[in-house]
């Protein structure tokens, strides 16, 4: 229902073209998209198109006014309408929702890794290193900075590839370590032990 009020009682006019829209308080945009094979919702987006389409093999979306091309290789990666945004990725695992995972690697298909250069460590007038075949010198590339789950936090800094696959161990953090839940392997001299 639509109602209107005046403040004086001979009041008259006429009221032409009346658009109602519905406004959501609060309402943050955000685009999802969709795929036909696993039929249903997959991802987010970092951009938010105004219109979109695909074109022999190519996928264009407008911004205010401007049309933009998506995977082109000329343009920066994860920029959308001149605006760089980080990309994340959320896996869920759950299924055996009532039993604990324990995750020992992380693995995945695609190109280069970050490599941290090695680094050489003086203890006790000794010199010990890091040095693999593998990082003698910097690379960009793949990094998973953080790993959480509801039950401990980890990382891998960087992962080695074998047979076109990156792999590494999940390294966990150094807070609120449980010594329950380590295992521990090879030869070493434990330099402190705190009670």
């Amino acid at each position: 229902t639509l109602v209107l009020f005046v403040e004086q009682d001979l009041t008259s006019g006429v009221i032409d073209n009346i658009t109602l829209k519905r406004e959501f308080p609060g309402f943050t945009k955000q685009t999802v998209s969709f795929s036909e094979n696993v039929k249903g919702w997959t991802s987010f987006k970092s951009f938010t198109p105004e219109q979109g389409v695909s074109l022999s093999s190519q996928y264009f979306t407008t911004n205010l006014g401007g049309l933009w091309q998506h995977d082109d290789e000329n343009q920066p990666r994860n920029t959308f309408y001149n605006n760089y945004e980080n990309s994340t990725v959320t896996a869920i695992l759950n299924q055996s929702p009532s039993s604990v995972k324990i995750f020992n690697t992380l693995n995945y298909e695609g190109s280069q890794s970050k490599v941290e250069q090695y680094i050489t460590t003086t203890i006790d007038t000794y010199d010990y290193n890091n040095l693999e075949t593998y990082n003698e010198n910097e690379k960009l590339g793949w990094s998973a900075e953080y790993i959480k789950t509801d039950k401990q936090e980890g990382s891998v800094k960087e992962f080695i590839e074998k047979e076109g696959k990156w792999y590494n161990y999940i390294k966990g953090s150094s807070t609120g370590v449980k010594t329950s839940d380590l295992s521990f392997q090879g030869l070493g001299v434990a330099k402190i032990v705190v009670p």
